[in-house]
């Protein structure tokens, strides 16, 4: 895949860098497309784009700017943390492996090494589940052309507990009693009891 296809996609949405992302009281532009930082009064949060960089941030603006005009999607705050931060940890495994951008993983070559890279970040299972968020939404804008299949699947095989994923029980007080006293007597049945 050469340079001109990787950026083809982005170059298509540079037309909107002049838009206002929102207005201050008096009407008058507060936030600008190109801004590092979005305050979104409508919506009761901001949104900075600081800890990402070159065409990482040009496309996760893209992305949150599709979220937040969406006029839909109920939980715009949510997705776009999601966003935000899967944007971050991917380009954190990507220029960790040599890319420069979000289409490096479309080549399976440079998707295996993001993965390993990914792997090594020891993150919790929902983490991963919630990071893959932006991956979906970068295929569904066609920024990049690969399909991660079940994000659950992968989110299982990324988080730092692998395929074991932890899941507590939550018995009533009186039963757990029982099954307690039960083990104890065993384990004290066991430890009493003179060897074969």
């Amino acid at each position: 895949m050469n340079e001109t296809t990787n950026t083809k996609n982005l170059k298509s949405i540079e037309p909107i860098q002049d838009i206002v992302i929102s207005y201050d009281s008096n009407g008058q532009p507060y936030s600008y497309y190109h801004s590092e930082k979005w305050i979104l009064w409508s919506l009761s949060f901001d949104v900075s784009f600081s800890r990402l960089s070159g065409e990482f941030k040009k496309a996760t603006k893209h992305l949150v700017y599709k979220v937040i005009t969406n006029k839909t999607l109920k939980s715009k705050k949510s997705a776009t943390k999601n966003i935000i931060e899967g944007a971050v940890i991917f380009e954190k495994c990507i220029t960790a492996c040599n890319g420069y951008l979000y289409e490096f993983i479309d080549e399976d070559k440079n998707y295996r090494k993001v993965i390993d890279q990914a792997k090594i970040r020891n993150l919790k299972y929902k983490t991963w589940k919630n990071n893959l968020i932006f991956i979906s939404h970068l295929y569904a804008e066609k920024l990049i052309s690969r399909n991660i299949g079940s994000a659950e699947n992968l989110a299982r095989y990324l988080s730092s507990s692998g395929d074991d994923i932890s899941q507590a029980i939550c018995l009533p007080e009186r039963i757990a009693t029982i099954y307690y006293r039960e083990s104890l007597n065993l384990v004290e049945v066991c430890s009493t009891s003179p060897p074969d």
